[in-house]
């Protein structure tokens, strides 16, 4: 489509415009390459190189000067086109941690926050960025409130993963000061199973973590094909500076209920 060009692109172009001297050929054919993609399909674009004809070093006869730059435009073009397969190719690899970088400030920044309310926001607002690290899941809506319960976060699942079967999952998160106490974690299972016919596991994230006799209410609590997943602070900040794909990390945290 004329005028949209791919991210790698535009950010290669955004670098050269600031250094075009540094890399004159590289730029030139990058400007060329942006004005035709911005022009519409079958547009006349004209190009002039009447500054560069007057120039000391092109007093060639203009023939001559023609087919020099073709010759070095066809071998340069090779050495562009390859690195810019390579950047595109990266482009993806590149966002993803650059959102997660992102993800990791934000963490640190939390900690700041001394408003109750903005807090608990604050940290829905992290859960939705990190669990859209993954392009299988999508944000559904985020703070459903119904006559008779409250949602903070309901993801549409898509990730074709057994481990993770679930086409709905619901997410809680609380940014207390305090673990979180056994009676919640049930109130939260009941939301769960109260949407059981498309949701099968339910993620409860705690910024500070859950009392210590949560392990054995997570026992009783996950049967009958519901999973509830419990995510501390120290988990995702694991994986915003760890390696771990997003879909790895659930599946590790599944198995971490289990045990």
């Amino acid at each position: 489509m004329p005028g949209t060009f791919p991210t790698a692109v535009t950010r290669a172009a955004s670098i050269l415009c600031e250094t075009c001297d540094d890399y004159g050929d590289f730029y030139d054919i990058l400007v060329v390459w942006l004005l035709l993609k911005a022009s519409a399909p079958k547009a006349s674009v004209v190009l002039n190189f009447g500054d560069f004809l007057e120039g000391p070093d092109y007093r060639e006869e203009a023939a001559t000067f023609l087919n020099r730059v073709k010759e070095e435009a066809a071998t340069k073009a090779l050495a562009f086109q390859h690195a810019f397969s390579l950047l595109l190719a990266k482009d993806a690899e590149l966002d993803l941690m650059h959102r997660r970088y992102q993800v990791s400030a934000l963490l640190a920044d939390l900690s700041k926050e001394e408003d109750p309310q903005r807090k608990g926001h604050l940290l829905e607002d992290i859960c939705c960025q990190i669990f859209t690290l993954s392009s299988g899941l999508t944000i559904e809506s985020t703070r459903l409130n119904n006559k008779d319960e409250e949602l903070d976060i309901v993801l549409r699942n898509n990730i074709t993963r057994s481990f993770l079967r679930s086409p709905i999952i619901l997410v809680e998160c609380k940014n207390w000061s305090r673990p979180v106490s056994a009676s919640v974690l049930r109130d939260f299972e009941s939301k769960v199973r109260n949407h059981s016919n498309l949701c099968r596991i339910g993620i409860f994230v705690a910024l500070n973590g859950f009392a210590s006799t949560d392990k054995e209410v997570l026992r009783r609590l996950g049967r009958d094909d519901i999973v509830l997943v419990l995510v501390t602070g120290d988990d995702l900040r694991e994986l915003v500076v760890g390696t771990n794909t997003l879909e790895d990390w659930l599946e590790c945290l599944i198995a971490r209920s289990l045990r």
